[in-house]
């Protein structure tokens, strides 16, 4: 734990202690801004985790990746706009972007990740390797920069939004989620929440602390909002599963083999037989994530941000 806290300066102001029963670690929270960091065994290097899905898993994340789209609509993207996906993966985003401008480029830690995604068509730099023609060709023109459930997983936060500052252009913005550890999902799922993640998660952010930090480093807020189909709804639905079964059952592990030591041996008809099983659950999820996103309280902060200095 480092003595001085990541976003208000502050030393030695962590009091709170919560438990990620997940991965068997703790998360110390700072009494004053509210971030919290992952303490223990050294967190993984999350930059290049890379889940690998079963058929019916793929299937399932993709299709609440594309509930993205409904994100976009307000933020009114042109065919001029130059638009970026920070932690792009293997590109369903950028191809879902494509719908918009022919102007886009990810960026991706993992080398394999990113030669997936350049094999789709798509424009994609390997930051380890193209970090000095990433910036010699991009900085101050990135007209919305994107990074979902990005931030969370880097040692220095700091450091990638100053560089986010640097690539975005004059009036660009920056949109970026991460888990919510100030929303009612967490309370309720209590140690068994998804969005610790400690063995991935660095810190952990409430939209106060997040909209500090993003201060700190140039910006300035827009708009912040806490409902996501894609990673609040699913992230509270498979909390609360793992929370009814003391942990016993953890249905992203079972859709994702590569991510556990022991890999699922279900079929896949199985597997869409408990999807289903779960549905209604799901629909009360999302009526309950709708509820509580009114009072900021929903399972993300997702921020909509501006360059202190380009308005």
């Amino acid at each position: 734990m480092t003595p001085t806290c990541l976003v208000c300066r502050s030393e030695n102001s962590h009091s709170l202690e919560l438990w990620d029963e997940r991965y068997k670690k703790s998360i110390l929270v700072c009494q004053i801004c509210g971030v919290g960091e992952s303490v223990g065994d050294e967190v993984a290097n999350a930059q290049v985790e890379n889940y690998r899905f079963t058929k019916v898993g793929e299937l399932f994340f993709l299709i609440n990746r594309f509930s993205r789209v409904f994100y976009l609509l307000p933020l009114n993207l042109k065919k001029v706009s130059h638009l970026a996906d920070w932690g792009c993966g293997r590109g369903d985003f950028l191809l879902l972007l494509k719908r918009y401008s022919t102007n886009i480029f990810g960026v991706e830690y993992d080398e394999n990740t990113s030669r997936d995604a350049k094999a789709r068509g798509l424009q994609v730099y390997t930051f380890s390797k193209d970090y000095q023609s990433l910036f010699a060709e991009k900085s101050n023109s990135v007209d919305f920069l994107f990074a979902f459930h990005f931030l969370e997983h880097v040692k220095d936060p700091d450091l990638f939004l100053l560089e986010f500052n640097r690539l975005l252009s004059r009036n660009g913005k920056l949109i970026i989620e991460v888990p919510n550890l100030n929303s009612t999902q967490r309370r309720l799922s209590g140690k068994h929440w998804y969005g610790f993640d400690t063995k991935n998660h660095y810190f952990h952010f409430s939209p106060n602390s997040l909209s500090e930090l993003l201060e700190n480093n140039g910006f300035t807020i827009r708009n912040l909002g806490t409902f996501s189909l894609e990673y609040g709804a699913t992230m509270f639905f498979f909390s609360l599963i793992r929370t009814f079964t003391g942990g016993k059952f953890d249905l992203f592990e079972f859709l994702n083999p590569s991510h556990v030591i022991k890999p699922s041996k279900f079929s896949g008809a199985l597997q869409v037989f408990l999807i289903l099983l779960t549905m209604p659950l799901a629909l009360i999820v999302i009526f309950c994530e709708l509820f509580f996103s009114m009072f900021k309280q929903g399972g993300v902060v997702r921020v909509i941000a501006v360059r202190s200095n380009g308005q």
